[in-house]
């Protein structure tokens, strides 16, 4: 007799087997799997600075993914700072209208090879024998970063022999020096590379002396400074002037743009050597700096003024408040919440403010100030006029003019004062 319950027990009895042995081979499936993944990793090795990764090799393991990075930090930021330490120690005692050699690499085309050696760091030369300077840009596998340091008359009268106008060369930087004398010279620069995060853009940070008033020309725009401005220049493409502080003015033949503090402006570049202004200065933007940048000025800061205290100057009118922090110009000013001071400003009060740069809570630059003064400057354009606290005599408004002090008072709240107060 047909036993049916049997007939329908056997396939079930089947798909079972089945299935535990699916589960079976796909355990061991996986396991394979990990180990091999496994042994991949371990067996990798570590990337050095002179690997080199192709496209089929590109993707990242756990240990190669955080490796490259630290080794590239490291070695950037070793290589930066023994470049702005060696600056200050070999070129320490540069006198007016010479060059030096600051750090590894640097060329320089001379009049003639009896003008003397141009070759290693502290070696120094009248800026009359250079026909041009060539910083290197930054080489992580031999270590070098070219600085060249520069202390020049410019337009400055020689009844003031200990003041001179600061020029720092840095990086894949070159200037050709059509005058003989600086004031009137051609400049390029690279863009500098990604892989560093601490590299800034190369180029030229050019600071006059107290703040006073200096002309030059670079690239065929004539640049007018009684301050601080970072100039980049790339052939055929633009010049970029940005003002950190105090006031400048930059002409070209089709037009006159005047910055403040924070701003920059931008120039085209033409001409038969790619370096020929064209056209007029851009509207000045606003151009906030980051940090690389911030280590460039304390370098300049320090070779033109070892015994200064403060980085940073900045005379003008508060435009926005929040907090305990002002806006003036293109810059954060973040001030000490439990000082008088913070609390007695407002819109349009026009301070001076000696300080040094910082990152906030959230990672953003500001400047911390010590104790603001007075500063019955134009609002319009940030300078006081007259004397200020620190005896730096007149300052120009950038439009080369010296008229007597019509500026804010501190109380104002930006209307037009007709104060002839000097502080």
């Amino acid at each position: 007799m047909l036993n049916i319950s049997a007939l329908h027990r056997r396939p079930i009895t089947r798909i079972i087997g089945a299935g535990i042995v699916v589960l079976c081979l796909s355990f061991v499936f996986v396991e394979q799997t990990r180990r091999a993944q496994s042994d991949g990793l371990t067996q990798t090795p570590s990337p050095t600075a002179d690997s080199k990764v192709t496209p089929d090799s590109a993707a990242p393991t756990t240990e190669s993914a955080t490796s490259i990075p630290t080794v590239q930090h490291d070695s950037c930021q070793a290589i930066l700072s023994k470049a702005y330490q060696s600056i200050q120690t070999v070129c320490g005692t540069l006198d007016r209208n010479k060059a030096c050699y600051g750090n590894d690499n640097v060329k320089a085309e001379l009049i003639s090879a009896e003008n003397g050696s141009f070759s290693t760091p502290g070696d120094i030369l009248p800026i009359k024998v250079i026909k041009s300077i060539a910083a290197s840009p930054l080489d992580v596998q031999n270590q070098t970063w070219g600085l060249s340091l520069l202390k020049l008359q410019a337009n400055l009268p020689d009844t003031l022999p200990g003041q001179n106008v600061t020029f720092l060369v840095y990086g894949g930087t070159s200037i050709q020096n059509t005058s003989g004398d600086m004031r009137m010279f051609y400049f390029s620069s690279t863009l500098g590379s990604s892989n560093c995060q601490e590299l800034p853009t190369d180029g030229i940070v050019v600071s006059s002396p107290n703040h006073m008033q200096v002309t030059f020309s670079a690239n065929g725009v004539q640049i007018t400074i009684a301050s601080t401005i970072v100039l980049h220049a790339q052939p055929n493409l633009a010049m970029n002037v940005s003002l950190v502080e105090g006031h400048a003015q930059v002409k070209t033949s089709a037009g006159t743009q005047t910055l403040l503090p924070g701003q920059m402006v931008s120039v085209r570049m033409g001409g038969a050597n790619g370096l020929q202004a064209i056209g007029a200065p851009t509207t000045p933007a606003t151009a906030p700096l980051d940090l690389t940048t911030v280590d460039v000025l304390r370098a300049a800061k320090k070779a033109q003024d070892p015994q200064a205290t403060s980085l940073i100057s900045i005379d003008g009118c508060i435009s926005h408040i929040s907090g305990n922090t002002v806006t003036i110009g293109g810059y954060t000013i973040a001030f000490d919440p439990g000082t008088p001071q913070s609390k007695s400003l407002r819109v349009g009060s026009c301070i001076h403010v000696d300080g040094d740069f910082q990152l906030d809570n959230h990672g953003k630059l500001v400047i911390v100030p010590g104790k603001p003064a007075p500063d019955n400057g134009d609002p319009g354009n940030g300078n006081s006029d007259g004397q200020n606290s620190k005896g730096r005599g007149h300052k120009d408004k950038g439009d080369g003019k010296n008229p007597q002090s019509n500026g804010t008072s501190s109380d104002n709240n930006g209307g037009n004062g007709n104060s002839d107060h000097q502080h």
